[in-house]
């Protein structure tokens, strides 16, 4: 199953649905993690520490079209 990590659009939102440490324990469990390029951005959250924790840094279209889960 492929979750999905898009950025938040809306008007001053910080967060991202999921921080590294839920990716590692995600992908632990067999999950593979799609999150949009600098989805974490604004949390501070860079794209290498996603793909530390085994996640994959996708695009947009990406992620809207083949991952089963989106998660904002």
């Amino acid at each position: 199953m492929i979750l999905g990590v898009p950025k938040e659009t809306k008007n001053k939102e910080c967060r991202v649905a999921l921080t590294p440490d839920v990716v590692k324990d995600l992908v632990g469990k067999g999950y593979k993690v799609w999150i949009e390029k600098d989805a974490g951005k604004l949390s501070y959250l860079n794209d290498d520490l996603y793909v530390q924790a085994g996640g994959e840094i996708k695009s947009y279209d990406e992620i809207y079209t083949s991952c089963d889960v989106i998660l904002k």
